[in-house]
């Protein structure tokens, strides 16, 4: 009798877990959980990537003549590198693929998606773009469309990077690949179509892709902040650090969220730990710019002091440094030399990065510097994308100001409203 009872239990405890699993969202969304996009499966801990590189190298030992393990070792360094900003991960992907082809020059794609990956980090996007063509001679696949889009989406060419993302979407409808997309439409302008891939993406997620189901995540939360859904954004990110916890992207949007509900302090701590966990930068100067609204103005100084420090070091390298950045760092020092400094640094980049965020900054500095009419000819190409973004407009409604052109001003003040009703600008 009494083993009879315990087997009744233990099948009705089986049917209970089996029926939590499948309500699991709807747990969650009743009690406290994700309500935009509940995550469906249950959240594992992620793969120790140090583990990973440690057991590969090992296999490497113990057969040097392996190319195809050596391009494994190289993504999984990538891999790393974009988790902890590392750029020393980066140098040793490229020498490690490098060592890949060397070995195997013949019918090894996964050692040239890898450089293609590094060149793009490295802001080389010829470069990957023909690493990207030669995998695609190679091996038809999402793999080269994927770099194609991004490259070309960096460059500003966004005819190409929508060109691509077709093709990409086409070849494999996925979770990674539909989001390109939707950060393609998005970027166009074509927010109901790139809503309509972000949330198809997370539709196609699956169990173990928790690194990507967070990325995602993060992209339409960002989307639904630019719209003024802070709300709806901070769902997204709640639910993103369950997935992947300390996930740098996510806590620097809630930061942003932090700063649209004008929370200096608690935006400034979500700054400082996004940087903390990944070492990037940009992340850093966030917190310069949240001390600085704080009213920290000795902290905010010293932010912006140890940055610029950093970003010249990197970008004396001649690698993974990066124009813009350094230029939105002089930016905010705004004495006359730094602003003309910063003027030569985007000019410079739109070289290379022809695309909306470094005509963004173009504007802005041209605005610090009251060169009114080339900030005007600056914003209009940004504006010419079709992007809807409220920091766009308040741009164009500064500039137009500035040039006396009062109707624009409200032209502009009108559209920005219409974006995003309750937009806090942060960059003046």
């Amino acid at each position: 009798m009494k083993a009879k009872i315990t087997v009744s239990l233990t099948l009705l405890s089986a049917l209970l877990l089996v029926g939590l699993m499948a309500f699991e969202p709807q747990v969650r969304q009743y009690y406290g959980g994700a309500r935009v996009a509940p995550y469906r499966f249950i959240v594992m801990q992620p793969a120790d990537m140090n583990r990973a590189i440690a057991m590969t190298e090992a296999r490497i030992e113990r057969d040097r003549t392996s190319g195809l393990e050596r391009a494994g070792l190289a993504s999984l360094y990538i891999a790393r590198g974009k988790l902890n900003g590392d750029v020393a991960d980066y140098d040793k992907a490229r020498e490690i693929a490098k060592a890949s082809l060397k070995l195997l020059p013949f019918s090894n794609t996964g050692a040239k998606v890898d450089l293609a990956l590094i060149a793009e980090a490295r802001h080389e996007f010829k470069d990957a773009i023909r690493l990207a063509n030669e995998v695609l001679k190679e091996r038809p696949g999402a793999e080269g469309y994927s770099i194609l889009v991004t490259a070309y989406l960096a460059m500003g060419d966004l005819d190409q990077a929508a060109y691509y993302a077709e093709k990409l979407c086409a070849k494999k409808p996925s979770l990674g690949n539909l989001a390109l997309r939707g950060l393609v439409m998005n970027a166009m302008g074509r927010d109901v179509e790139a809503e309509s891939d972000f949330i198809h993406a997370l539709s196609l997620e699956d169990a173990g892709e928790m690194q990507e189901s967070a990325w995602v995540r993060s992209l339409l939360a960002r989307f639904y902040l630019k719209q003024g859904r802070v709300s709806d954004a901070e769902d997204l990110l709640r639910e993103t650090l369950r997935i992947v916890p300390q996930y740098p992207l996510a806590l620097d949007l809630q930061g942003q969220c932090l700063l649209q509900r004008k929370e200096f302090k608690a935006a400034a701590d979500k700054f400082f730990e996004a940087f903390t966990v990944s070492r990037q930068l940009p992340y850093f100067r966030n917190y310069g710019k949240a001390t600085e609204l704080m009213g920290n103005l000795q902290l905010a100084k010293e932010v912006l002091h140890q940055g610029e420090k950093t970003m010249r070091r990197e970008l004396a390298s001649g690698q993974y440094g990066h124009r813009v950045e350094l230029a939105q760092l002089l930016l905010d020092r705004g004495d006359s030399s730094a602003v003309k400094e910063a003027i030569g640094l985007v000019q410079d980049e739109l070289k290379i990065r022809h695309n909306v965020e470094t005509l963004r900054v173009l504007a802005r500095a041209y605005i610090k510097a009251h060169e009114w009419a080339q900030g005007q000819e600056a914003i209009q190409k940004a504006l010419q994308t079709g992007l809807h973004d409220p920091g766009l407009y308040h741009y164009a409604a500064v500039i137009e100001s500035g040039l006396k052109n009062s109707e624009r001003v409200r032209l502009y003040q009108s559209l920005g409203k219409k974006t995003n009703p309750s937009y806090f600008e942060v960059s003046e």
